[in-house]
């Protein structure tokens, strides 16, 4: 064996003399072939294990010495040092990289779900609708409402574990904007105000009168953590009271002017939760032993959903409760003032939505781009109720193919379709407008309901967006809304 193998296999550092060489070579049967060195001196270095040794040979009159041998083993520590530093780097950047495309392919799974699941779910609800606003029978009736309460259920899971899976991946995001916060709360609870009235249970909110009213905050992501109380509220409850009440939260007192800190409360009268348990109250998949049974029914994801929004708009969440006495959730959140004069709060008008009537609502000519049979029939039928004219496309090229031959008020455009997709369609009509002197108003109807979708189909060029399963009233007033800022083009086409 060599000088340098036996100096691995040893793992200690190695200095030969002309006094010593032989020795050293005897005793550990060590074959140097080729010109003997006047000094050898070698130094292992180590990563997690011994890797490699650091060497150098005289072959002149300098004799290595034990200072010198000193010196190597500093350098080799170091070499060591450098290289495992190196390896962990490397190592860094592949658990990166496996991060980030293990991430994009659960984003991509969670995309996918989400509009294989809200597609089928835009059928069930909107069919149902339709036929609640037909003529039937009391017994159909309360067969249909079983059916779109059901329906309820599912689209609440569905979002619920997306809304999960979002905060796990730190994507969720606040949608900052004006809003009313008393005609917020009337609106939600109005939600559930049928729910409370077929249990017997008192339904009411108190808002103290030095809560500001205009505020700057995400109504939306308010709106989900009152519902998701206010339904556990009743859920819980089988004799008595749910209430709401708003105060401004005194243990936070903001001297900065044009900031709120309020606090929410909603307390019930139902069966309460041991102390015991409500420590994992706000944990994933986690239930009280007590709401364990099909009377009360979850995923476990409602509560862990609702404390991280709470996080998200700057408070926190808590809870107060005893057995067969009732709970009563506390929450936090913080928002901004605007003045009531602000023209924002201006141009905010109701969600109440009342449906016009047919001798108000204009006569729309509409496009609709829809592969799925059963949502081609319910949009249809949504559409032709408002009084529209509807022609259908089943995808992307066919939309092209009609626009070169008749011109369309709006383009009600689904994303997912084969041969040519939604995006791709908004994309190619867009580049040939350029040429042109009009714009052709397109609305994205997407089942796709994660962060990024809206933003996607409006950098495709779209003017508008809804999600699936569609919203008969919010439809009608996201197609409403851009036609005003998009006036339907005149005839652009000349037909015998």
């Amino acid at each position: 064996r060599s000088l340098t193998s036996y100096l691995i296999e040893s793992g200690k550092p190695l200095l030969t003399t002309p006094d010593n060489f032989d020795q050293i070579c005897q005793t550990n049967d060590i074959a140097y072939i080729g010109t003997q060195p006047t000094s050898w001196l070698g130094v292992p270095f180590y990563l997690e294990h011994m890797s490699g040794a650091v060497v150098v040979q005289s072959y002149d009159e300098i004799i290595y010495s034990e200072k010198d041998k000193n010196l190597l083993i500093y350098v080799a520590r170091h070499v060591g040092d450098a290289l495992a530093r190196k390896k962990s780097i490397d190592d860094l950047r592949r658990s990166k990289t496996k991060a980030e495309t293990a991430e994009k392919n659960k984003s991509a799974f969670l995309a996918n779900m989400s509009h294989e699941i809200r597609t089928p779910m835009n059928g069930i609800i909107g069919i149902t609708d339709l036929l609640l606003d037909s003529e039937i029978t009391d017994k159909q009736y309360t067969y249909l409402t079983m059916v779109r309460s059901s329906a309820d259920r599912l689209l609440n899971l569905v979002n619920d574990i997306l809304d999960f899976s979002k905060i796990e991946a730190g994507k969720l995001e606040l949608q900052i904007e004006p809003f009313k916060l008393r005609e917020t709360l009337t609106e939600t609870l109005s939600i559930l105000e049928l729910n409370a009235v077929k249990k017997g249970i008192l339904l009411d909110a108190h808002i103290n009168t030095d809560v500001p009213d205009h505020l700057n905050g995400d109504p939306n992501r308010l709106c989900q953590v009152l519902l998701n109380l206010v339904q556990n509220a009743i859920k819980f409850t089988d004799d008595g009271e749910v209430r709401v009440h708003i105060e401004c939260n005194r243990q936070l007192l903001l001297e900065q002017e044009g900031h709120s800190s309020l606090h929410f409360m909603v307390s019930d009268t139902g069966i309460g939760i041991p102390e015991d348990q409500q420590e994992h109250i706000f944990d994933a998949f986690k239930q009280a032993d007590n709401i364990k049974t099909g009377a009360y029914e979850g995923t476990g994801l409602g509560l862990p959903v609702t404390a991280q929004l709470v996080e998200l708009m700057g408070g926190r969440i808590w809870l107060e409760s005893s057995p067969q006495r009732g709970s009563c959730f506390h929450f936090t959140a913080y928002f901004t003032i605007f003045d009531s004069n602000d023209a924002e709060i201006k141009k905010q008008t109701s969600l109440l939505k009342k449906r016009p009537s047919s001798s108000t609502t204009p006569s729309y000519n509409i496009l609709l781009a829809e592969d799925d049979p059963i949502n081609q029939t319910l949009a249809i039928a949504i559409l032709e109720r408002e009084g529209w004219q509807v022609t259908l496309a089943v995808n992307g090229l066919e939309v092209l193919e009609k626009l070169k031959k008749k011109s369309y008020d709006l383009v009600l455009m689904d994303i997912q379709m084969p041969e040519m997709d939604g995006l791709e369609a908004a994309r190619n009509i867009r580049e040939q407008e350029q040429d042109n002197n009009w714009h052709q108003p397109i609305v994205a109807m997407t089942a796709y309901a994660l962060k990024g979708d809206r933003q996607k189909c409006l950098d495709a060029g779209m003017d508008g967006y809804i999600s699936k399963p569609i919203d008969t009233d919010l439809l009608r007033i996201e197609v409403e809304t851009v036609l005003k800022q998009h006036q339907p083009q005149p005839e652009r086409f000349q037909h015998n």
